[in-house]
């Protein structure tokens, strides 16, 4: 039998305010937490001019971050819904406004819908790096759009992805909550129970994400982690060269 906290919460999760909410500040939040690992583990690895795709971009922030610190890369940002790629240029145009230095690498980032399950229309090994953010748990067929990703990807280019993963603890959605988010500590209570809920409903397990990466291990060098800190998993690849 559902205690009355859960019918709240499931009726929460199924309202559209608060779930967009929800991917927003997770989705921006995360950016803090994966930040260094995604300069070490994958801008590092973008070479001088390169080209990169972000796959389910939301407001555009952690492109944005990339383009500030690396302006020299291409940065084709893409996300399903056509709101959320106004929104980027919205954001983008925002920042332009802020900084006048950036004026000059303005050709370099540009804002697209795509659809991660048909990404043809990139063409096929067009990209030095992919990279997604706490988007994959969306994908109506996540290893198809992991293959997608792979198809437009070039020899030796490299791919982050990364998200939830619904075995994550509550110490560590806590832990994301008070430390990242920064969730003032009387609302913590309220927000660290929901968001640990939706965490346990749209994240994907761990048998599907080690499934993930051995169907990928064919493709290139896999290599797969969880921030038990944190209630996310890192999914890397480099894909194999000619």
């Amino acid at each position: 039998m559902k205690t009355q906290f859960n019918q709240k919460l499931e009726t929460l999760h199924h309202d559209k305010t608060f779930t967009s909410f929800y991917e927003r500040v997770a989705g921006n939040a995360s950016s803090v937490v994966f930040w260094d690992k995604l300069q070490n583990d994958f801008l590092n690895f973008i070479p001088e001019g390169g080209k990169i795709l972000e796959i389910g971009s939301g407001p555009g922030f952690q492109a944005l971050k990339i383009h500030q610190h690396r302006p020299d890369v291409e940065i084709i940002v893409s996300d399903f819904s056509d709101k959320m790629v106004s929104l980027g240029k919205k954001n983008y145009q925002a920042m332009i406004s802020r900084n006048e230095g950036i004026k000059r690498f303005k050709s370099n980032i540009s804002f697209v819908q795509a659809d991660a399950m048909d990404l043809s229309q990139f063409g096929t090994e067009k990209f030095d790096g992919i990279y997604s953010l706490t988007a994959i748990k969306h994908f109506p067929n996540p290893i198809h759009g992991l293959y997608e990703s792979i198809k437009i990807l070039k020899p030796g280019g490299r791919m982050f992805f990364s998200d939830f993963f619904a075995e994550a603890s509550l110490v560590a959605t806590k832990n994301f909550a008070k430390y990242v988010v920064r969730v003032p500590n009387f609302i913590q209570p309220i927000i660290v129970p929901l968001s640990y809920f939706v965490t346990k409903n749209k994240a994907p397990h761990k048998a599907d994400i080690e499934n993930w990466k051995n169907e990928l291990s064919s493709k290139g060098f896999c290599h797969l982690e969880y921030l038990h800190e944190y209630p996310f998993f890192i999914l890397k690849l480099e894909k194999n060269r000619l």
